[in-house]
């Protein structure tokens, strides 16, 4: 379970929560035609952890996690915290700041960096994807950035871009682009629907897709001949 289920559209698009969940990063990495899939090291902090939301981007030192409490300040209602911290293995986050963020209305976090409390937070049904798990203390020390442009990975993240992530991956879609996105993701869908009918049939993906004129195994031979 992830995000609470919201019938508002997110990023300029009718899309609410459910609606996005169920198309799934992975539909929606292969409609956007962009590159806005994060690196495949962030991992969900629990099984069955899922977000839909706008992104609030924060910059934090390495060991450093400051700029995550001011940036609950500045998050509004649907946000989801995006956070670079350098990919270093510290507990950034946990407990105490997800019971905050929740009461705030942030639908979940991603960070560059590490979690810790990751049973708490799927009690409380807080969606986290992290690089690390990692349970050593951070100072308080640099109150970083919040809201400004982030690159992470080498992804750009702004504010208000549209964020989804699943156990599939995570993407991150620019927010004057997400209508147009998730428009094709819906067109994808439905072909994809109406290929899976077919495949339930008995037809084979090399002729739904048109893959025989591609080239064949030597001494390929159809089953039963």
């Amino acid at each position: 379970m992830s995000a609470p289920s919201s019938t508002d559209g997110h990023v300029g698009t009718d899309a609410d929560t459910g609606e996005l969940l169920a198309m799934g990063s992975a539909t929606l990495y292969e409609a956007s035609g962009l590159a806005c899939d994060l690196d495949p090291a962030f991992r969900p902090a629990w099984t069955g952890a899922r977000l839909a939301g706008t992104a609030l981007p924060v910059q934090a030192a390495v060991g450093d996690n400051l700029p995550l409490h001011w940036a609950l300040e500045a998050a509004r209602p649907g946000d989801v915290l995006v956070v670079d911290a350098g990919a270093a293995p510290f507990g950034y986050w946990g407990e105490v700041l997800a019971v905050a963020a929740q009461r705030r209305g942030v639908v979940g976090l991603i960070i560059d960096g590490g979690v810790r409390d990751t049973e708490r937070m799927r009690a409380l049904r807080f969606p986290a994807f992290s690089t690390h798990v990692a349970i050593r203390g951070t100072v308080k020390e640099w109150p970083g950035t919040v809201g400004s442009l982030i690159l992470l990975r080498g992804r750009p993240v702004g504010r208000g871009d549209l964020v989804v992530a699943d156990e599939d991956g995570i993407v991150v879609i620019p927010a004057d682009q997400a209508g147009r996105v998730v428009e094709a993701a819906r067109q994808r869908t439905a072909k994809e629907d109406a290929y899976m009918r077919r495949l339930r049939d008995g037809e084979l993906t090399l002729d739904i897709y048109g893959f025989r004129g591609l080239g064949h195994p030597p001494g390929h031979e159809r089953a039963g001949e």
